[in-house]
């Protein structure tokens, strides 16, 4: 990226860290008031750039939280394996027509410079796939609602995708006994988190599906949520 970028991003969009329920943490970059109109030129104006240079400024910082059980202990886990299932929150036909997924082109994004990254860092010991596992069955505008009102509108908008590309994966490796000794760590990625409601659901719908339990068993399976901007 340019060096007028950096200047004008590096200080604007630092890693942030929540902890929500159950311990899982919430990483982003700003409180969205800051925020508001780089959120808005990347949603609606198509300005992309201003998500590629803040992704690869903060990528490194990003993925050091990630990896944080890594990098505190790294002679006890230097040949232990990770993989990073990113997940996006879907959206409809319409607006992808329109503006495309942000969600999904955070992923990639996160993907590209965590790939640059992993080499350098940890090798070859890092997988990082991108995933969808929901769709959108009934378009509600959630945004406006209370965190009750919006609990119950997630319920109605998003459906679980059977037989996603993700099941079939973890589905497989699980079944095969395939390197027990893997570390999942599974990021829901949004642009915006207001409530939390849309990454929750998510959550809950891979701790129905996707044997969750067995992952837990063998203790090395955890979520992160990810998004530009916290509301």
């Amino acid at each position: 990226i340019c060096n007028d970028c950096v200047k004008l991003y590096k200080n604007k969009f630092k890693k942030q860290i929540q902890r929500i329920d159950n311990d899982i943490i919430h990483i982003f970059l700003e409180n969205y008031s800051c925020i508001k109109k780089e959120i808005m030129d990347i949603k609606y104006f198509d300005k992309r750039y201003i998500l590629k240079s803040i992704i690869e400024i903060n990528s490194k910082d990003i993925l050091k939280e990630i990896m944080y059980d890594f990098t505190i202990n790294n002679d006890k886990n230097k040949n232990k394996r990770y993989e990073l299932l990113m997940i996006y929150i879907p959206t409809t036909l319409k607006k992808y027509l329109e503006r495309g997924n942000i969600s999904k082109y955070i992923c990639k994004c996160l993907k590209y410079e965590f790939e640059k990254i992993i080499v350098k860092m940890m090798g070859k010991i890092v997988k990082v796939k991108i995933f969808n596992i929901a769709k959108i069955v009934k378009d509600i505008e959630i945004k406006k609602l209370n965190k009750e009102e919006r609990k119950l509108a997630v319920n109605k908008k998003y459906s679980y995708l059977k037989y996603n590309k993700m099941e079939k994966y973890i589905t497989k490796i699980l079944e095969n006994e395939i390197e027990k000794d893997i570390s999942y760590k599974i990021i829901i990625v949004d642009d915006v988190y207001t409530t939390g409601a849309t990454m929750k659901k998510i959550t809950q719908m891979i701790n129905q599906n996707i044997m969750v339990d067995r992952l837990n068993d063998r203790k090395n399976f955890e979520y992160i949520f990810f998004s530009l901007a916290k509301d």
